[in-house]
């Protein structure tokens, strides 16, 4: 049974109207103008300075003041930096001014654009890093996420590729919740405290490390140093500059 053909029904005089035509062009007018619309790239949600001092965003900056330079635009790092903040906030209120008439139309289509489209490669990424300490000060890692699983036993790999698992793990490094490190760090020390009899505290670690270019890694080999760029020692956060091989 067609669970359609009733509406078919009741709108067949809708279809067979004289202006039925131009109404329906007006329907599809609006609903490609709402898909473009909705479609332009778009600045974080609330975007603010700290975020434009990470190193991914400096040496964009960088690379595109450089750029600017060799063709005769005279532009220093601070000033292209606050001309693209500026730039994007603007763009930002925008957008949200000419969206926000869509805003009815897409959410009762069921078409909303809830993530970011477009998005730029991070050449300084972290990676969320587990080790725990036992009663007698031995150190021993778990788990880099995306990188090695020395106690599979304690963490399941599995259960780190899970979608929403290695979304927050990887939202630790960009969120601008302050606490979102520390609280991801909890759970996993609520969990291991039930696994590990002998579990004095947790450690929790951002490991940062730079991505070389392709072309760059066929000409030398890469610079394999990283930086603790964070570290939760049980339930006490505290910054570290720690280098490691």
């Amino acid at each position: 049974m067609d669970p359609f053909r009733p509406l078919q029904r009741r709108l067949a005089p809708l279809w067979s109207h004289p202006q039925w035509p131009r109404l329906r062009l007006l329907l599809l007018l609006l609903h490609i103008s709402a898909i473009v619309v909705v479609a332009c790239p778009a600045p974080v949600r609330s975007p603010s300075k700290k975020q434009w001092e990470k190193p991914s965003v400096k040496a964009e900056i960088r690379g595109w003041q450089q750029r600017l330079n060799s063709v005769g635009v005279r532009i220093d790092e601070r000033e292209l930096t606050d001309f693209a903040f500026e730039t994007g906030r603007r763009w930002s209120v925008a957008r949200n001014s000419i969206v926000m008439p869509f805003s009815a139309y897409l959410r009762a289509i069921g078409a909303p654009q809830g993530w970011y489209m477009f998005t730029a490669p991070d050449r300084f990424p972290q990676r969320f890093q587990l080790e725990l300490v036992h009663d007698d000060g031995v150190t021993e890692p778990v788990f880099t996420l995306g990188q090695s699983h020395e106690r599979p036993d304690l963490v399941d790999p599995a259960f780190l590729d899970e979608h929403r698992v290695r979304r927050a793990l990887f939202q630790t490094s960009w969120s601008e919740r302050a606490t979102l490190f520390q609280d991801v760090c909890s759970w996993f020390e609520r969990r291991l405290e039930q696994q590990v009899p002998t579990l004095k505290e947790v450690h929790c670690s951002q490991i940062q490390f730079q991505v070389e270019h392709p072309w760059k890694i066929e000409k030398k080999a890469p610079d394999k140093n990283t930086r603790t760029v964070r570290v939760v020692r049980g339930q006490q956060a505290r910054p570290s500059t720690e280098t490691r091989p």
